[in-house]
């Protein structure tokens, strides 16, 4: 997760974004005084010097303070849009969040339905709980295990998603990886892997199952572009640095990936029809989409 404080940072920009208006202001007045000033110098016979040099320097420090709010205002901005992408359980594009656009999966509550809903159902099955079938209905059961799960970790007792609530779910681990056959998460041996097209490569039998669903997507007319499939471990490393370091998504520790056990394939959905087969069609060949945050992340679980 962010290392940000979301909620504050979120509930903060319009604060920041506004002085930094008004700090714009109070400059422009400043130098519309000192042109004033200027005028009136060859009118009075006082030296205004000293006056000058002040407002030169208020003028700065006010351009000074602007420019800092506004930084301020767009690493909030920043910070907002990594909480959608980690916490968004359906768009594979992520907007900026405005007053009204919070981040897609918080806010769930009985009586809701879809997507969202269902990967809430599964982020609470990861975490031990009993949410009744996954099927995307935020029924009673659900809400029962949501609140369980603030109860266990000390948060305001709702039997709503609020952003507190998925927030700590998206944190808690995936208790169990499906175990492979051969070699370690990270360093199978390429005898334990087959292609799945545009260069990438799974484990053996997630392959076979991925090329009879890329045949039927084909046929329905859906390319399915493979983006990422299995990693080595120090391919996983590398990402998760990057995502430590703020300049890359979200990603697993190695040696914790389904990308390292040659589950897992990121397939391309930036067309709205592709990810609608994907979700209507996938779970027939074993393929689930088990990270809320990732509408690109498929992985076979059978």
């Amino acid at each position: 997760m962010s290392e940000y404080d979301i909620p504050g940072l979120t509930a903060a920009a319009p604060v920041f974004a506004a002085t930094a208006r008004r700090g714009e202001a109070a400059a422009g007045a400043i130098a519309r005084l000192r042109a004033t000033q200027h005028s009136a110098r060859a009118r009075l016979p006082l030296d205004l010097s000293g006056l000058d040099a002040r407002l030169r320097f208020w003028a700065e420090e006010v351009d000074r303070s602007a420019a800092l709010l506004h930084r301020t205002a767009t690493e909030v901005g920043d910070a907002d849009r990594r909480a959608a992408l980690e916490l968004s359980a359906v768009h594979a594009r992520v907007r900026h969040a405005g007053k009204a656009d919070r981040p897609a999966g918080v806010g769930l509550h009985r009586g809701d339905s879809g997507a969202a809903v269902r990967s809430l159902q599964r982020r609470l099955l990861a975490a031990g709980l009993d949410p009744g079938p996954v099927d995307a209905r935020f029924g009673p059961r659900t809400a029962a295990a949501v609140r369980a799960f603030q109860k266990t970790h000390h948060l305001h007792v709702t039997g709503r998603a609020d952003l507190d609530t998925a927030t700590a779910l998206l944190n808690q681990p995936v208790r169990k990886l499906p175990p492979t056959p051969h070699g370690g998460n990270g360093r199978l041996p390429a005898s334990a892997l087959a292609g799945v097209g545009d260069g990438e490569r799974m484990y053996v039998p997630a392959a076979r199952a991925f090329r009879r669903m890329d045949i039927a997507a084909t046929a329905a007319g859906h390319n399915l572009h493979v983006n990422s499939g299995y990693r080595t471990y120090a391919e996983q490393a590398a990402l998760y640095r990057a995502y430590l370091n703020g300049t890359g998504n979200l990603a697993a520790p190695p040696g914790h990936s389904t990308h390292g056990l040659g589950l897992s394939a990121d397939i391309q959905v930036t067309d709205p029809a592709t990810l609608h087969w994907l979700r209507a069609h996938a779970g027939t060949y074993g393929f689930v989409n088990d990270v809320p945050s990732e509408a690109w992340h498929w992985t076979w679980r059978p």
